[in-house]
């Protein structure tokens, strides 16, 4: 019995001028059988897929690094699948997974954003490349073959494939090893011996395809957790140079009804008042206090509160936050501060057609100028003014200024 052959399947492409993309209709109609692959509504001057006004965005932001895919969507990321061809990539289904993973995207993630795009996007922004491992995908040769693929040269076996799509080596330099798995981890969330084996066999395999590469390891300082991370560090057996570090000001919003005002704004006035951190504090004088100071911190989530929608109280966390970060940077060992999440977490929002930067977007490009400074002491007669001021090579400073409370300050310099 001859196999029947079934026909290729056709692109079908047109234009249209769209005035309201929220709310329309599509009617596909055919005599016989349809398979669609996919339906996509894309701007025609796209980039790889994305689209124009949110890089413009991202761009007024200017980061200088981004990490993909991202923190639990990591663990929901298949990167071989996400080679294909766009319309033949299977999409992710987050709907029994956890809550907020997919929220703007009705649960589902149709992998439109692959790891050449995201690679193209870093390099649009000028921005360096960071790629998190998940410990539930990856076992050695998987982790091995994509390091090979982004790093290696052409006359490797996955470097080879990555050329003849097309691509120069992306020489991603940051690699972390697992993203919270003390809480999302499946088995590794009960057994930080099991993520640490892992997380050894990893590394190890990761370094023999490029020895260059920078490893982050995923630690918690939550009250609940902190016996996982000593355990994990106990068994732990492979180099590596960072320690991931992630910290939420606020508290969790309702997904229906957003944050609590009230108890919102009573919680962010006196945050970061005494120069302290409990989470970074238990890294350095109860976790590693012996390996500590050869280490560097990596603030790779930080947010109030997980974002959502653009608020005065986030505003004022993020700023907050981000002067702590700066200033206690030679304390703690931090090297290296992102920001969670940029599109829809308060940074830029997008809705149908339009985007915009949002109020922690502005802050972002307002404290661009602090980079590469010096910090230098600066202080008030009151503690209600948290100030952060830089000095330069080009011999000049730059300062900003958050006021905690609702009262308005008058500032008088002093030399």
């Amino acid at each position: 019995m001859q196999k029947q052959m079934r026909p290729p399947y056709q692109t079908l492409s047109f234009t249209f001028d769209g005035r309201n993309l929220d709310h329309g209709t599509f009617i596909l109609k055919t005599d016989g059988d349809l398979e669609v692959f996919e339906l996509s509504l894309l701007p025609t001057d796209h980039f790889y897929g994305m689209r124009r006004d949110v890089i413009e965005h991202l761009k007024s932001i200017a980061p200088t690094s981004i990490r993909f895919p991202g923190g639990c969507a990591a663990d929901h990321f298949d990167w071989k699948e996400s080679l294909k061809s766009r319309e033949f990539r299977t999409p992710t289904d987050g709907s029994s997974k956890s809550w907020f993973l997919f929220r703007n995207t009705y649960d589902q993630d149709p992998l439109d954003i692959g790891l050449n795009e995201f690679l193209m996007l870093c390099r649009e922004l000028n921005a360096e490349p960071e790629y998190t491992v998940s410990l539930l995908l990856s076992d050695g040769e998987d982790a091995r073959r994509l390091v090979e693929y982004c790093n290696g040269d052409a006359n490797t076996e996955y470097g080879a494939k990555r050329q003849a799509l097309g691509f120069d080596a992306f020489h991603i330099p940051l690699w972390y090893i697992g993203n919270e798995a003390y809480f999302f981890g499946g088995i590794y969330k009960d057994s930080a011996a099991a993520a640490a084996l892992r997380t050894n066999e990893l590394t190890h395999v990761m370094l023999t395809a490029d020895n260059s590469i920078s490893v982050v390891m995923g630690l918690t300082w939550g009250e609940d957790f902190k016996q996982w991370s000593r355990e994990f560090t106990a068994h732990l057996d492979c180099p590596y140079d960072y320690l991931s570090f992630h910290d939420y000001i606020g508290i969790l919003p309702d997904p229906t009804q957003g944050h609590n005002g009230m108890a919102t704004c009573e919680l962010v006035e006196d945050i970061f008042l005494d120069g302290e951190s409990a989470g970074l504090n238990f890294y350095k004088h109860d976790l590693l206090p012996d390996q500590f100071l050869r280490l560097k911190v990596c603030a790779d989530e930080w947010n109030y509160s997980w974002g959502y929608d653009s608020s005065n109280a986030q505003f004022l966390s993020n700023a907050l936050q981000f002067h702590f970060l700066a200033k206690s940077g030679e304390k703690y060992n931090i090297e290296r501060a992102q920001f969670f999440l940029p599109v829809n977490e308060g940074m830029i929002t997008v809705h149908g057609a339009e985007s915009k930067l949002e109020s922690s977007g502005e802050l972002f490009r307002l404290m661009k100028p602090h980079m590469n400074g010096m910090i230098i002491d600066c202080s008030a007669d009151t503690t209600d003014l948290d100030i952060l001021c830089t000095e330069h090579e080009t011999r000049h400073c730059y300062m900003s200024i958050v006021n905690r409370r609702a009262v308005p300050l008058r500032i008088v310099p002093k030399g």
